[in-house]
């Protein structure tokens, strides 16, 4: 595989966890409804 392939996994690694937890937090956020404010 070209380096570029690991180069771009990383990428994919380090942009995917946060929008992974991102996405968890918006579908909680819409199941749990807290109260804000």
């Amino acid at each position: 595989l070209p380096p570029a392939y690991f180069r771009l996994y990383r990428l994919w690694f380090a942009f995917g966890f946060p929008a992974f937890f991102a996405v968890l937090t918006i579908i909680w956020l819409m199941i749990a409804r807290p109260v804000l404010g």
